[in-house]
């Protein structure tokens, strides 16, 4: 039951902040782009929103790789993801989030080789990944979405970084690091996450695991 709680208030979380922020399209999304412009909104005001969105995303992803390694038998490493879950809880600055990226994609390695190094499921873990399931699909789709938003923030913050010339340059990309490493990192954990993602469901039903009734799967093609 604290597992079923857990997923539900990370599902919760990700609803909520797309309510709140009304999605980051109206922050920094294709024509949007220029209202931003002309509603006053800078790269740097839009930031926030971003980064709030990819530290949502990745806690998603890092909660069902957490879960993941427990159902495969790799208790050091789930322990690990919980701490860097823990970390992404509180003050989070690019380095943190940079540490928090490298373990999440190594721990996207070691899921895979244990998927395919193992034929079945032991009986009393699946559970545990049945668990991750909804919340690995909810993650890897809010980062797609997510990409395309950091694009077309990438093409504002990259535009002010012009306007403010010779002399202003080097500040406005000090401002906008963060926003700039989110941006970056995106569209390569999009393809990790998602050929993960396809490789956890193909090993659910070869254990025979049914995936109707989990949400999100009909919205998930990668």
């Amino acid at each position: 039951m604290k597992i079923k709680a857990l997923i539900a208030s990370l599902l919760l979380v990700s609803v909520t902040a797309n309510a709140q922020f009304g999605g980051l399209s109206s922050l920094a999304g294709g024509k949007e782009s220029n209202d931003q412009a002309e509603n006053g909104v800078s790269a740097e005001e839009s930031q926030e929103a971003l980064v709030q969105t990819f530290v949502e995303t990745l806690t998603l992803v890092m909660t069902a790789q957490q879960l993941l390694q427990g159902a495969l038998g790799n208790s050091e490493e789930a322990a690990s993801l919980q701490l860097s879950i823990d970390e992404l809880s509180g003050d989070c600055p690019k380095e943190c989030l940079d540490r928090t990226v490298q373990i999440s994609s190594s721990a996207s390695a070691s899921i895979q080789e244990k998927i395919e190094a193992q034929e079945s499921l032991e009986a009393d873990k699946k559970e545990l990944y049945i668990a991750a399931i909804p919340s690995y699909i909810q993650g890897t789709l809010k980062a797609k979405d997510l990409a395309t938003d950091t694009a077309e923030w990438s093409k504002q913050s990259l535009a002010e970084i012009k306007e403010a010339g010779v002399m202003g340059a080097g500040k406005m990309r000090s401002k906008l690091e963060i926003g700039t490493f989110v941006a970056s990192n995106i569209p390569t954990l999009v393809k990790s996450w998602g050929e993960s993602t396809s490789l956890v469901l193909s090993f659910a039903k070869s254990n025979d695991i049914s995936l109707d009734s989990m949400e999100g799967v009909n919205d998930f093609s990668f």
